[in-house]
């Protein structure tokens, strides 16, 4: 499991997908609500990432 936070982390989760990640927590202070979070989560689950996404 690996855990990136912040806006700004995009970059990094989908690097993390492409270097055969298995499960990545999106987690910021929106959470599933932040404008991007479903685009995102749907992308890296098409690359057969598994995506939590969580608000603080």
């Amino acid at each position: 499991m690996v855990l990136v936070t912040g806006g700004v982390a995009g970059p990094v989760w989908r690097w993390l997908a492409c270097a055969d990640a298995e499960y990545l927590v999106l987690l910021g202070r929106c959470g599933k609500d932040a404008s991007d979070a479903p685009e995102l989560a749907a992308e890296l689950e098409a690359s057969g990432v598994r995506v939590g996404a969580r608000g603080v």
